[in-house]
This record gives C-alpha cells, structure tokens and sequence, in this order.
C-alpha cells in the first residue's frame, strides 16, 4: 500500500491534526494545497479575540481567495537517484544532503531519530521502517510558498519528507530554529502514525480517524517537548493548544463518528488530540498505552469496537466521559493595548466587538488609569487583575478620556468561538437505474 501527500512543506499547518494520517488510508491527494486553506481556516475558524486584555490590537482574518487567483506553490521534492546526493543516517532516519551540509544532516538525523523513538517509547512501540529527509537547498519565487512532496510507501516501509533550505548555503540556516524543529516534528509524525497503520493494517479499512488524529495529536505534545528540551515557551509554538478544550467541549458529540472528509478537519482533529489529552490527565499515561496495545491486537478497528478498547483501558465509560467534559472559561475583556505608550496607565488602541469591553462603554484612545482600585501600567497588571476575577467578574475601571477622567463597570466575559458548522456524513451514491435488470 502506498500512499501520498504534500504538505506545507516549511509553513506546516499540521501542528497537531495529522495530514499524515489521512494520506494513508484515502487516495492519493494534494494536501499542501489544503493545507494553504488550513491557514485560513485556523486564523479565522475559532478565535476571533485573544484571552484577557490583548497586547496588540486584532488583525483582521485573511481575505478569501478570488476565484481568478491562483496561489502560486514552488514543490520540493524528495531526492532522485540522478542527483549528486550524499547521505548519513542516525537510527531510522536517513538524511540526503548536498555539499557543504554534512554538519547540518547530522544534527537534523539524530533530532528526528531522538523524537521518533521519545515518541512511540511512550506508547511501548518502536520504529518501523525509514525516514528518508531531503535537505533541497531552493530559493523560493516572489509570491510562492515552498510546499513539499511528502509520500508514505507501506510497502517498503519509507517516509520521504523533502525540507526546504536556502540555496545561499547552510551557514545561513539553523537547525535550532522554530521551523527545523517544526519540519523534524512533522517528519516524525509521518514516522509514528506509520508504525501505529503497520501495528494494525485494519485500520486502512475501517478509517478511524478521530482515533489515529487523537492519538497522534497527544504524541506531538511529547515530540514538541523532546525538540523544545527546557524551552517552555518553544514547546508551546510547536504544539499550540489554546481553546483545544473549547473545541472538544463543542464537537463531543460529532468526534466518534469522524470517518469521512469534511471541511472541518482541523477542528475535528483538535478535539480528538484534546480528547486523549483529557483522558491520559484523569486516568494517567499508562491508560493511554493500554489503548494503544489494544488497538494493534484488536480484530476489528471500527468505532464500536475501539470504544470498548478505551472503555477498558480506562475503567469507565468514554462517551459519558465526554458527555461531562467541560472546557475551563478563558475571562476575557476585550481591547488591544498600545505596546508602545510609557503611561502612566495603559492606552487602548482597539475594543473587540461585543467583548465585555464593548458593552461597558470602553473606547480607542482611552487610558486605564485603575482597575478595581489598582494602578495599572503594563498589561501583566491587567492580565492578572482579569484572571484573577474570572469569568463573571465586575472590573471598575478609572478612565481618563481627553482632558475627564471617568468610571466604567465592566463585567469579564469570553471570547468568541466561531466553529464551522456541524458537517454532514457523506450520503451514498444513488443506485444506477441502468444497473438494474
């Protein structure tokens, strides 16, 4: 079985739903050009306004694509036989290099070989097959994005993830940047959710995606920590999971039946990533690999049968589980501040339509001068005033406004979650009447 994919090559939109997954089991498929529209759909799906006060005013979400425009995608492809190509491997990670790079393949071989095995040892599995990592060093076109030409061949057991790098040469790249690390992270996603397909071949059949995308989701988070070492803040750039919760809290009762293609992908895999996330906090990581093991001896891998797998894995029921999931609040007030204003106090530069904020009567140019009493000056005085109030909360603010001081009462609220609409299962073909005798 062989399979393919392009992803988003060095602007990978898969921080944690997996492409990969769905390049195994579903024909073959352009998924960097649907990652360019992930891009989209995650800037504008789900967060429209940023927790408590935002340190910069909102920007407003990508206009859409006219139907005339075409966005421009430079490929880049694994490595060929005719090319002058050098390799050099750690573990089950080969990497193909050009001259002059030879230091930069081998950090690259052992941070991607280090990742897959951190990964799957939490799960009690190993490595099967290879890695195969391009370094093509390419000058992206004015207008272009650098996509990649991903492909998983079961057969022979070989991922090929071809990296972008610049054609100026290595001294001009770091593979201790935000994006080598996001390309090692993807390259062995592709790696782990092979070997879980290899461990169970029934679930080319059964496509049970919300399991895979769930699982593979929650191995992420521990890849982004192995790349990120004592760097929380890095590890939280690589697997960013805000409102993940929010997501599971909305779509619990649609995530079992995920079987099929919608253009809610993204969101979907959010929420089963969180779902085992939720799971492995109340009945801790072991039960996640129970799961796992459950899964590769499992006989049948539809969702009946991998509810059951979890349900004794963790002793309980995971629908009712589900059913009482609650996402924590997110308080929130709703104006961008001025970054750059010395005070005293803080200048509002934008107010969030129907935040808090909004209702309270704040607007742009406003100084907060007080917030319940307390001076505030920099917005981590703000941000604790909010958090500290939660949800429901009552801020009295003392405001100056041109040349008044005034008082304004605001009540913490929420952001506002836009989620796509609930898709619909796709409906079966209509009998031929031709087929008839």
């Amino acid at each position: 079985m062989k399979a393919n994919g392009r992803g988003a090559g060095t602007y990978h939109w898969d921080t944690i739903t997996s492409p990969f997954t769905k390049s195994l089991w579903r024909k073959p498929m352009r998924l960097f050009l649907f990652g360019l529209m992930m891009l989209f759909l995650v800037a504008g799906m789900l967060i429209s306004v940023a927790p408590a006060f935002a340190d910069e005013p909102q920007k407003a979400n990508p206009p859409a694509q006219k139907e005339n425009q075409s966005i421009k995608v430079q490929l880049v492809r694994p490595h060929q036989p005719d090319e002058n190509f050098q390799a050099i491997e750690a573990g089950s990670v080969k990497v193909f290099y050009m001259e002059g790079w030879k230091d930069a393949a081998q950090k690259i071989a052992e941070q991607t070989d280090k990742c897959i095995k951190a990964a799957l040892a939490y799960i009690s599995m190993e490595p099967q097959g290879t890695c195969e990592i391009t370094l093509r060093p390419i000058t992206i076109q004015e207008g272009a994005l650098a996509g990649s030409e991903i492909s998983t061949d079961m057969n022979t057991k070989i991922v090929a993830f071809p990296m972008a790098v610049p054609e100026g040469g290595a001294d001009k790249y770091s593979t201790d940047s935000f994006e080598t690390k996001q390309n090692i992270m993807s390259a062995a996603s592709y790696m782990c959710t092979m070997a879980l397909m290899l461990a169970q071949p029934d679930a080319a059949t059964s496509n049970p995606r919300w399991f895979l995308d769930g699982i593979s989701g929650d191995l992420r988070l521990k890849m982004a920590g192995e790349l990120a070492g004592n760097d929380p803040d890095m590890a939280g750039k690589l697997c960013p999971l805000q409102y993940y919760d929010k997501i599971l809290e909305h779509y619990r009762d649609k995530l079992l039946n995920w079987d099929f293609d919608t253009q809610n992908d993204w969101a979907y895999g959010a929420g089963c990533t969180q779902m085992f996330i939720e799971i492995e906090k109340k009945f801790g990581a072991e039960a996640i690999k129970k799961i796992v093991a459950g899964f590769a001896n499992a006989q049948k891998t539809d969702k009946d049968s991998l509810v059951k797998i979890i349900n004794d894995a963790i002793g309980a029921d995971l629908v009712e589980f589900l059913s009482k999931y609650e996402a924590p609040k997110y308080p929130q007030v709703g104006v961008g501040a001025d970054k750059e204003f010395k005070g005293p106090g803080i200048r509002i530069v934008s107010v969030v339509q129907n935040s808090a904020a909004a209702k309270a009567g704040f607007q742009a140019e406003d100084i907060i001068l007080k917030i319940n009493g307390k001076e505030v000056n920099a917005l981590v005085d703000l941000q604790a005033i909010v958090k500290e109030a939660g949800v429901g909360g009552e801020l009295k603010a003392h405001v100056k406004r041109g040349d008044k001081e005034i008082e304004l009462a605001a009540t913490i609220g929420e952001p506002a979650f836009n989620f796509p609409p609930d898709p619909e299962p796709p409906k079966a073909e209509p009998d031929n009447p031709a087929d008839k005798y």
